[in-house]
């Protein structure tokens, strides 16, 4: 597996993206559970769905998010952002990147942004991380 990725600013597909988590977490009712998170799948044909993740336990996170993958038919995707309330970027939950590939090889090659400090921001498919 190769370790590609890229460092720099997002562009302009992941800046739409992390524009939409913002503001799905935003508009979310605080206090409410102690973890929540906002998944943003864009699809191979250019299709956004925005999932706002809230829980009481990292379990009931975890079942949340492979949730998002039964409502959406199971799609190929290319781009992932999972965000933090708080702003931070991260992988989601391996069971999730998991069952996304077990639908559909192709999504292997999907791209999660991450923080990458100073430099920016830095893509690494799903291939490179699991």
């Amino acid at each position: 597996m190769s370790n590609h990725h890229s460092e720099t600013a997002p562009g302009p597909e992941f800046s739409r993206m992390i524009a939409s988590a913002k503001a799905s977490l935003d508009a979310a009712h605080p206090g409410e559970h102690r973890y929540r998170q906002c998944l943003v799948l864009q699809t191979v044909r250019g299709e956004e769905w925005t999932h706002l993740l809230s829980a009481g336990s990292v379990e009931e996170l975890i079942d949340q998010s492979c949730g998002v993958l039964a409502q959406n038919g199971w799609p190929v995707i290319s781009r992932i952002v999972c965000m933090w309330e708080g702003g931070a970027l991260d992988v989601p939950c391996g069971a999730f990147l998991k069952a996304l590939c077990a639908a559909h090889e192709e999504n292997w090659n999907a791209g999660i942004l991450l923080n990458a400090g100073p430099a920016g921001c830095a893509v690494k498919r799903i291939a490179d991380i699991l």
